[in-house]
């Protein structure tokens, strides 16, 4: 759920300090949010309908897109650079969290995806609040970026090592006569 950690950085605190420190104006902001918020929604629909075809491949390329964008997120010198992570991580995140849902939707039924699925997204925009209060106050913005990557690493990792585990698992196709 790292969209919705990384939907967090738009706000206070981290949004007035990252607007602050790259002399942005506040509808520069509200368009980037606007941009986030429409390449994350364009990913979700994505993620669903490309899930339904490569359920294996889509999960670790949203991985991938989230590492991408969250490194010029972090070091970003200006807005163009912001800008660059910013439609990145949101296309990753998009993708990310629709094809969790057309995957999970395949064993369970849709409401109780649904549910989890919404009940993840309020944790980690809560956990995500606390920490860009904690990184972004204390230390700063860029720390907050910078410290989702590891957990997306980790996330890449364990999506790497599932599939692996369940290409293995698979049976060999019937061989043609």
């Amino acid at each position: 759920m790292q969209a919705a950690y990384l939907t967090t950085t738009f706000f206070p605190p981290m949004g007035p300090i990252v607007q602050r420190d790259l002399h942005l104006s506040q509808l520069v902001v509200t368009g980037r949010l606007i941009a986030y918020a429409v390449f994350l929604l364009g990913g979700v629909v994505a993620g669903l309908l490309l899930a339904r075809r490569w359920p294996v491949a889509v999960l670790p390329a949203a991985a991938v897109l989230i590492l991408i964008g969250l490194v010029p997120e972090a070091f970003a010198p200006s807005l163009g650079m912001l800008l660059v992570g910013t439609f990145v991580t949101g296309l990753g995140g998009g993708l990310m969290v629709g094809a969790a849902f057309a995957v999970a939707a395949r064993s369970c039924s849709p409401m109780k995806v649904m549910s989890g699925l919404a009940g993840a997204i309020v944790l980690s925009l809560v956990v995500g609040w606390v920490a860009t209060l904690v990184l972004a106050t204390a230390f700063s913005w860029r720390l907050a970026f910078l410290a989702a990557l590891p957990v997306a690493l980790l996330v890449l990792a364990g999506l790497v090592v599932g599939e692996i585990v369940v290409l293995v698992r698979r049976p060999a196709p019937a061989a043609r006569a």
